[in-house]
């Protein structure tokens, strides 16, 4: 991927609705390894600045993703981001 792919990439996920992002969470967790990456930063960023109770559907999505999928790779993902948005203020 080039320099600018991957900015129009991420300026796409920027300006995605959050329910819309909510929405395609299952297909983004299954992304290559460098496009995850960036995925998976934009997430714990955009995620971590909503107030804790409108964390909630991503929060179940995860889980869903971290036991139901039948790949490895996305439930250890989905794991990941879990465990990071945990650790945010307000994370119960």
């Amino acid at each position: 991927m080039t320099l600018s792919e991957m900015q129009a990439f991420v300026q796409e996920l920027e300006a995605r609705p959050r329910a819309r992002l909510l929405v395609d969470l299952p297909q983004l967790l299954v992304l290559t390894e460098s496009k995850f990456h960036m995925v998976e930063r934009l997430l714990l960023r955009r995620i971590g600045a909503l107030e804790p109770d409108q964390r909630q559907p991503f929060l179940v999505a995860l889980s869903d993703e971290a036991r139901q999928s039948p790949e490895a790779a996305v439930r250890e993902r989905a794991e990941r981001l879990l465990a990071a948005l945990g650790r945010l203020p307000g994370a119960d």
